[in-house]
């Protein structure tokens, strides 16, 4: 495994609260999950409402209490922590590519064009909305950030008066939002949950996954030497663990079942060792 920085390396009182544990953590039962999850959402609206209503800085903008599409968001920072589209650079870099989506179709369409009616005006402006919002879609695909609530953020700036004359404005106040939904989720949702999967990317294997193969998923037969040896698997440190990865079956590339120690006895990782090598040799081509 490469050595190098990572959460494990900060004090645990800091890199608790960033996501990262030493173990496996036990699934919680459903009243707690809905517990945090009431709880993490009440405390992320409250705090951007609180600062819409009274932020002096924003009334100079006219930017509206919230902007809706958080509301979307605080069901996935909060309610569904574990999905790859609530992790962080999915949730700051959705919103903020589609604000600025939003904000520049916005600009090419509706805010520099010149109308002469209203009826006109309404007529472009459906060609807008549906523009930014696809637009943002394909944008937040290509850089593998997708954020759903960030196609909502594209399509307000552009049906959304208010959020209109915010003009560039738009773009910081939801960069600004997002970091703070982040926050405060990654303070609530570590209190007795864990918070984020991952920070940018997923952990990756240092083999090509085929799930086809079962050399990925299982203990290796034997090596070039004719030992038995274990296929390595590029997960976070657990030095300070007794719990190791010896025996993993991979079930998701970011995320191995690390088995207890115990759990399989010499019989059961025999019996797999001896499925995986039937199932290895009939996937050879047989001579003609």
């Amino acid at each position: 495994m490469k050595s190098g920085w990572s959460l494990a390396s900060l004090p645990p009182m800091v890199s608790r609260w960033l996501g990262y544990r030493s173990g496996a953590m036990k699934p919680h039962p459903l009243y707690r999950v809905c517990f945090w999850s009431f709880l993490g959402a009440w405390i992320g609206i409250a705090v951007l409402v609180i600062i819409g209503t009274y932020s002096p800085q924003l009334h100079a903008y006219h930017s509206p209490l919230i902007i809706a599409s958080f509301g979307a968001s605080a069901v996935l920072l909060y309610g569904s922590i574990d999905a790859p589209l609530s992790q962080p650079r999915n949730a700051f870099f959705g919103h903020v590519i589609g604000a600025l989506v939003g904000v520049i179709i916005s600009k090419l369409f509706l805010q520099l064009a010149d109308f002469e009616s209203t009826a006109q005006y309404e007529a472009v402006r459906w060609v807008a909305g549906a523009t930014a919002t696809a637009t943002a879609i394909v944008l937040m695909q290509v850089t593998t950030t997708v954020h759903p609530p960030g196609g909502a953020t594209a399509l307000i700036a552009t049906v959304d008066d208010k959020v209109m004359a915010m003009g560039w404005y738009y773009i910081g106040i939801v960069a600004m939002s997002a970091a703070l939904m982040i926050a405060i989720a990654c303070l609530v949702n570590n209190i007795d949950r864990k918070y984020p999967a991952y920070w940018w990317r997923p952990t990756k294997l240092p083999l090509a996954f085929d799930p086809g193969n079962l050399a990925t998923s299982l203990p290796s037969p034997s090596s070039q030497h004719g030992q038995e040896e274990d296929v390595a698997l590029d997960m976070p440190s657990q030095s300070s663990s007794s719990s190791t990865l010896a025996h993993a079956i991979l079930i998701d590339p970011a995320r191995p079942l690390d088995l207890p120690d115990g759990l399989l006895g010499p019989d059961d990782i025999a019996a797999l060792k001896t499925i995986h090598q039937k199932l290895g040799g009939s996937t050879k081509t047989e001579p003609a």
